[in-house]
């Protein structure tokens, strides 16, 4: 029996003497890799790049621009400031001597051969006046009168004479005449008052117009 078991032991050492003897189990790997790889990157990229621009723009303009003008105009005629006709209160009845009324106005027709010849036409108080001779010799020979503050017209229409050797006596107020068709207005005189004083005519024969004091007079 010693003699087995010291057989084994001896194969056994004999098995470990023939082994691999660098120490390390067969099939290892023994590659030691020592990478001592140092990259250093130096680069060092220094940009002095400096790009400065002085632009100086310097400008002088001067515009400068002198204009006389000068507007004379020289015409003949009269033309102020008139003031403004009162407005007439009227009253609760139409004055006899209107035609008609309308509100504060007063309207007297003189319509016809002969209507109101060589007649004397008052103009009623409180009341603007509008007299309408339409017809030959309507108001021939006669005289209107306007009241001393309201605004008074007078037409002339519709044949030879209607207002033929009329007078026309304006108050304060703006006073007018309107002759249409030819010698309606044959030897008419306007006596003008202080306000406007108008005389329009399409006939041959113009009525005398005395603008006296008006503020602003008008003839044919």
């Amino acid at each position: 029996m010693r003699g087995l078991l010291w057989l084994l032991g001896f194969t056994a050492i004999g098995q470990g003497c023939g082994g691999d003897r660098t120490g390390v189990p067969a099939g290892g790997d023994s590659d030691t890799d020592t990478d001592a790889d140092t990259d250093a990157d130096a680069d060092t990229d220094t940009d002095a790049d400096t790009d400065t621009d002085t632009d100086t723009d310097t400008g002088s303009n001067t515009n400068t621009g002198t204009g006389t003008g000068t507007d004379t105009g020289t015409g003949t005629g009269t033309s102020t400031d008139c003031p403004r006709d009162p407005v007439p209160p009227g009253g609760e009845r139409c004055p006899a001597v209107c035609s008609s009324c309308d509100g504060s106005v007063c309207t007297i027709d003189c319509i016809g051969v002969e209507a109101c010849v060589s007649q004397t036409i008052d103009c009623p108080p409180d009341y603007s006046c509008e007299v309408n001779c339409d017809g030959a010799d309507a108001c021939d020979e006669g005289v209107v009168n306007c009241n001393d503050e309201f605004a008074c017209s007078l037409r002339c229409a519709g044949g030879v004479d209607a207002c033929g050797t009329l007078s026309l006596n304006c108050g304060n107020a703006s006073c007018s005449i309107d002759c249409e068709g030819a010698d309606s207005c044959l030897e008419v005189v306007v006596d003008c008052g202080p306000g406007a004083c108008t005389a329009t005519c399409d006939a041959e024969a113009f009525p005398t117009v005395d603008c006296g004091a008006s503020c602003d007079c008008t003839e044919c």
